[in-house]
């Protein structure tokens, strides 16, 4: 199984040494990156601007130039809306993240991503609300999807209410899939986070095998009380308790055929340490799925 992480963390720590970044990941044992679209800080009915774009531009060249392929992105998301679920409308969620949804979709398309990872809408009162909300916008997606060749990949997602993380509507794979069942469209499948996955209290290997073969793509991270990222099986077992040789055999047992994307930070580390810790990452990595 190919590797891939999250190359925004790295460019963090090279103080933006776009080749450098690179050429640590693949000398790590790297295959792949994780582009982030996201657009940092977004505000609703925001666009990317053309510093913007070019970053993501420069970000994906300097990971093709190394070696690396582009195994897939992540889209623009409001942090307002999972900390305070049920805020908004379904029309005020789409309003916010649907233009720059279709800016991104094919530009991210044109530098060689074959997948997109969103933040699903959620009503906290209402299943069928979240459902049919999702696919309403999935499908106005979908000319734009098939135009472009690249596709949709629903990740779960928790809440945080009065200091606490909390289920939502689409922290299940069962939600997820009536959603994806609601489009039945190949360019529409899951993106399942091991760490929100845990935070919730759901098994991430019986998600997996809820989804079978519509599991498009991973968020690989450890974690213990809260969004930590930590590298899969590095906390003690008291702390993380996480079945990941499990995972590794669910992942064989649907076929699955996407990248071991891990999704970590580390902080602030010395400069010096930046490069062992990508080897070490890759390590544990491909100790757990090869």
């Amino acid at each position: 199984m190919k590797l891939s992480i999250s190359m925004e963390h790295g460019l963090q720590m090279t103080g933006g040494d776009y080749n450098k970044t690179a050429s640590i990941m693949v000398q790590a044992g790297f295959h792949g990156i994780d582009l982030d679209a996201t657009l940092g800080d977004f505000v609703p009915g925001m666009l990317a601007t053309p510093e913007q774009l070019q970053h993501i531009t420069r970000c994906a060249r300097a990971a093709q130039g190394a070696g690396l392929a582009v195994t897939q992105c992540h889209m623009p998301y409001l942090p307002g809306h999972i900390d305070h679920p049920g805020d908004g409308s379904f029309a005020a969620y789409r309003d916010a993240l649907l233009p720059s949804f279709r800016q991104l979709i094919p530009i991210v398309a044109r530098l060689g991503c074959p997948d997109a990872v969103i933040h699903p809408y959620f009503s906290s009162d209402s299943t069928t609300a979240t459902v049919q909300g999702n696919i309403q916008l999935i499908q106005e997606l979908l000319p734009l999807l098939q135009q472009n060749g690249i596709r949709l990949c629903i990740e779960n997602i928790y809440c945080v209410r009065d200091g606490r993380y909390q289920s939502t509507p689409v922290s299940n794979a069962e939600t997820i899939l009536q959603i994806i069942r609601g489009v039945d469209s190949p360019l529409v499948g899951a993106c399942l986070d091991t760490g929100h996955a845990h935070l919730c209290g759901k098994d991430f290997c019986s998600m997996a095998l809820q989804y079978g073969e519509k599991l498009y793509a991973l968020h690989v991270n450890g974690n213990q009380s809260g969004d930590e990222h930590v590298i899969p099986a590095t906390m003690s077992d008291w702390c993380e308790n996480m079945a990941w040789d499990r995972f590794t055999d669910v992942l064989r047992q649907i076929g699955y055929g996407g990248s071991y994307n891990l999704e970590v930070a580390c902080g602030k580390l010395p400069a010096k340490v930046v490069e062992p810790f990508y080897r070490y990452a890759a390590a544990v990595a491909d100790a757990l799925v090869n």
